[in-house]
């Protein structure tokens, strides 16, 4: 009876130090809705939000390339010391608290979204996975969009869109409107 006893006491420790040594780690989520507003979700901290922009001429932004910045915020005090992001709201262009803007430089405002443009946004998070995804400015709202053949090189500091699988540049649908309701992220 008493070695029983021993032997679930040592049971439920152990199972009580495998619970607490868990880092329970849920992976970024990202939600776009009209403003647009970006509604985040897990167990990391917001360190950076960024919005790329299409380059000029273009439609589809490119993602990771620094002169494509249109607006990011980070956390001033350091990557690692942002809010968590269970619940976070972030609207493009308004500055949360506890966060400053690091673009567009000089405390100027975010430029205004263009209808008809596809935007990348990154939410990069620590103790959790980074989000990305990729959202059209449409007549009633964002629409959350994947773009399969889009893929990104970088090569001394230059980043360049190719397609996917290939070295072939990345060549744009001829219809934009067409091509986000075909490739329409299902929430």
């Amino acid at each position: 009876m008493i070695e029983n006893r021993f032997r679930l006491a040592v049971l439920l420790l152990s199972a009580s130090v495998l619970l607490a040594s868990c880092s329970c780690e849920r992976a970024t989520q990202l939600k776009v809705e009209p403003g647009p507003l970006f509604l985040l979700n897990g167990s990391g901290r917001l360190a950076t939000f960024t919005v790329y922009g299409p380059r000029p001429g273009h439609k589809i932004a490119t993602p990771y390339d620094t002169d494509s910045i249109l607006w990011q915020i980070k956390a001033p005090e350091g990557y690692f010391t942002g809010k968590h992001v269970e619940g976070l709201r972030v609207k493009y262009g308004e500055i949360p608290i506890n966060y400053v803007q690091a673009a567009p430089y000089a405390s100027k405002a975010a430029p205004q979204l263009v209808q008809g443009n596809l935007y990348f946004v990154l939410a990069e998070t620590t103790d959790a996975a980074v989000k990305s995804t990729m959202f059209y400015v449409g007549k009633d709202r964002p629409i959350e969009v994947d773009v399969p053949d889009l893929c990104i090189d970088q090569i001394g500091g230059h980043v360049s869109r190719l397609k996917c699988g290939t070295t072939e540049p990345y060549q744009e649908p001829a219809d934009i409107d067409n091509f986000v309701r075909m490739h329409q992220v299902v929430q």
